[in-house]
């Protein structure tokens, strides 16, 4: 009886959800391993992280450039939406941001 018992205790718990280990595994949306998305998707833009370049719409960031299928500049840098967004986004600080935006000016 005592077993039947630990049976049924057994059956009405959940299973503990899994963290995946990293990133490595795959994205819940996007881009397989760097859970890119295009300007329709994604909580961040790409323009408001430091890993992008304006001048080559481009993402520099290391395991992007290491893992994304999309297409590549020369200095391997990623292709990117300037409204895109990925796992490994960085937003820069409103006043890293509004620093940069007075030296494009100049």
């Amino acid at each position: 009886m005592a077993t039947m018992i630990v049976k049924k205790e057994a059956q009405a718990r959940e299973p503990v959800p899994q963290k995946p280990e990293a990133i490595t595994q795959s994205s819940v949306f996007g881009e397989d391993g760097t859970g890119y998305e295009g300007p329709d998707g994604g909580d961040f833009a790409c323009w408001n992280c430091e890993y992008f370049d304006q001048d080559t719409v481009s993402c520099g960031q290391k395991e992007m450039m290491a893992k994304s299928k999309r297409p590549k500049i020369e200095s391997g840098r990623v292709v990117v939406h300037p409204e895109g967004c990925c796992e490994y986004v960085s937003r820069k600080s409103t006043a890293e941001d509004a620093k940069e935006r007075e030296e494009k000016k100049d």
